[in-house]
């Protein structure tokens, strides 16, 4: 994947997720598609591009929320690394597999973001953020990933799944 199709893909999902899923919202919790993306292309594409995607999904979320610039481009490009990792691990073939690594990939990212939040002094309680949106958010990440996966596979694999 070129890096041009990649910040077009970041920047769509990113305006879906900012539009369309805002509204979906079940209770404030929505899903994490930059994440979600980041996953995915980096899962398919191994460590040091998942890296990559992943700083590229964190750069377009700090600079269109204008907070903590730089904060979600490390914590994702964390993410990306570690779900790059498990390229030529696992069978790519498994539709549900990407899913697993989201739900879990999602606990990772917050636990780090919210590590960083308080060594900038920002104040959260890793319990009350583990037992509050975390859950819901990794919940609906898991169920939309293998739609989503799905469509990546096909066209990086350039067959189905």
């Amino acid at each position: 994947m070129s890096n041009l199709r990649a910040v077009f893909y970041f920047l769509l999902f990113y305006l879906i997720s900012e539009t369309v899923f805002s509204r979906l919202a079940v209770n404030g919790i929505k899903p994490d598609l930059i994440l979600i993306l980041t996953v995915i292309l980096s899962f398919l594409y191994g460590p040091p591009r998942g890296a990559f995607f992943g700083m590229l999904g964190g750069l377009v979320e700090d600079l269109y929320s204008g907070r903590f610039v730089g904060l979600n481009t490390l914590v994702k490009m964390i993410t990306g690394f570690l779900a790059g990792v498990l390229e030529g691990k696992v069978y790519p073939e498994n539709w549900w597999f990407p899913g697993v690594i989201v739900f879990v990939l999602t606990f990772i990212k917050d636990f780090f973001y919210v590590s960083f939040l308080n060594l900038l002094g920002i104040k959260i309680s890793l319990v009350e953020a583990f037992t509050g949106m975390m859950p819901g958010e990794a919940v609906y990440n898991f169920l939309l990933t293998p739609f989503i996966y799905y469509l990546f596979y096909r066209t990086v694999r350039g067959k189905r799944p």
